[in-house]
């Protein structure tokens, strides 16, 4: 991005208000939440749009360090693929369940299951305004910076044929106390929905069947980008009642620059399976969401939220590491990485501020 003089030092101060501590290769969207690969490395995951078989793309912590979060793709790969990319080839089994996909991957979401002693790399194949759409799973039993093999492990879930009011896209595996381990995902259609896995495979749990977490009263698409939260540690460690669980969502719409209207939404509820409900008492299954973070400045449409708890890197116990995207009306749009600190308020809903690292 070229800057001329005439850019006012407010507006340079507003930037970095809205961009704190984040440098390098930001330029990503829809990004996983932060992961601490096998070797130390800061990794984050993001849709590709490229269409020549790269599939996901990845950024790097480029010296390890999220209080400086310089990103790179430099030397960042999986296996056989090329800087910046996790996957060599676009899995075989999408020309079959999903013809119309010309290559790109949609946001993925990777995490840690210890009880199968492997990396879970979930990502969505579709096309725009198409329900025909697939979630699919690659493993890996261990995650570094460069060279991770990956094993492609097919479908998890394609709609419309496991559910036809619903769309297989933005997927969030998350394992909670009990050592379930569950997928939210959804956009438009019938909003944001819960699937039982199987704990030993990433896979669909036998029967499981989509359970409703959110969506809108009046029957409006825009609501996806699901990433569910379990809050656990001590009341006096983060100031909120222990053992909720928190629905991050967008409401709005991607994927058109400066004039996106992506905005994040969250609700709580004490149970995996919901009722969330927002602030004010709103179920989330009937419009409902706390407002988390909207447009202002120069960031336009923030959405695809993902969060990291991690001590050893926040530095504080009591910080939640919060991700995002957003287009950046500096840069005529462009879809850009941002990092903010999650902390909660009096009443025990997410606020964010400024991350300065630890």
């Amino acid at each position: 991005m070229i800057r001329t003089a005439a850019r006012t030092a407010a507006t340079n101060a507003d930037r970095y208000r809205h961009t704190p501590y984040v440098s390098g290769a930001t330029n990503v969207h829809d990004p996983s939440g932060i992961v601490i690969a096998d070797d130390g490395t800061p990794i984050i995951f993001s849709t590709s749009y490229e269409t020549d078989g790269r599939g996901i793309s990845m950024r790097c912590c480029a010296d390890g360090d999220l209080r400086l979060a310089a990103w790179s793709i430099r030397g960042c790969a999986g296996a056989g693929a090329s800087d910046g990319f996790a996957f060599a080839n676009v899995p075989n089994w999408i020309a079959q369940h999903v013809p119309q996909s010309h290559g790109p991957l949609w946001a993925p979401d990777i995490s840690w299951v210890a009880a199968a002693a492997e990396w879970r790399l979930y990502f969505s194949v579709s096309s725009f305004g198409s329900q025909t759409s697939c979630i699919g799973l690659a493993t890996a039993s261990q995650l570094l910076r460069n060279g991770t093999r990956w094993s492609q492990r097919g479908p998890v879930l394609c709609t419309p044929a496991a559910d036809p009011r619903r769309n297989a896209i933005d997927p969030h595996g998350i394992l909670i106390p009990d050592g379930t381990t569950w997928l939210s995902f959804g956009s438009f259609w019938a909003g944001i929905a819960l699937l039982r896995l199987n704990e030993s495979t990433g896979a669909a749990a036998h029967g499981a069947t989509p359970i409703a977490l959110a969506m809108h009263e009046d029957g409006s698409d825009s609501i996806e980008a699901s990433w569910l939260h379990y809050e656990g540690r001590a009341v006096s460690d983060v100031g909120v009642s222990s053992g909720k669980y928190f629905l991050f969502v967008n409401y709005g719409f991607c994927c058109r620059g400066v004039n996106s209207t992506y905005s994040i939404h969250v609700g709580r509820a004490t149970s995996i399976q919901g009722p969330f409900i927002d602030r004010t008492g709103s179920l989330m299954t009937h419009g409902g969401g706390t407002l988390v973070q909207a447009s202002s400045g120069n960031v336009i449409g923030p959405g695809q939220a993902g969060l990291l708890v991690n001590a050893s890197v926040t530095g504080r116990g009591d910080d939640v590491l919060f991700s995002e995207h957003f287009y950046d009306s500096d840069a005529a749009g462009a879809p850009t990485l941002k990092l903010q600190r999650m902390t909660y308020d009096g009443e025990g809903w997410p606020q964010l501020s400024r991350w300065t690292g630890p």
